[in-house]
């Protein structure tokens, strides 16, 4: 699966500019990611990118994420990821970066949920 890119770009430092992430993130498509999130960190306001629907990441892909993370701090900009899927979060862990990139804590996200009646 290739992966997909969309960006939602902001020119107000009060809210986001969010990267949607899809697919897989390889060494074939990291300078892809790379670029978009470079445009991303060049608004100048928060960057938020959605991994939710990652299927794999591999080092290169880590990479560019920890990458642009210390641009932005060097642009003073913040840089979180947003629900991190399963694949992304055990590389972020086996690489050991887990904790050098701001990952919005599961508390914000909302949970789908159904309810059965049961009689």
């Amino acid at each position: 699966m290739d992966m997909t890119l969309e960006l939602e770009p902001s020119h107000c430092q009060a809210r986001p500019t969010i990267v949607w992430v899809a697919g897989e993130v390889d060494n074939m498509s990291a300078r892809r990611l790379r670029a978009c999130l470079d445009v991303a960190i060049g608004y100048g306001s928060p960057v938020v990118v959605d991994l939710e629907r990652v299927s794999f990441v591999d080092g290169a892909g880590i990479k560019v994420l920890v990458a642009t993370r210390k641009r932005s701090g060097e642009l003073g900009t913040s840089f979180t990821l947003r629900r991190p899927s399963r694949a992304v979060n055990r590389v972020l862990e086996i690489a050991g970066v887990r904790d050098l990139i701001e990952v919005e804590p599961t508390s914000l996200q909302q949970p789908l949920t159904t309810t059965q009646s049961h009689r």
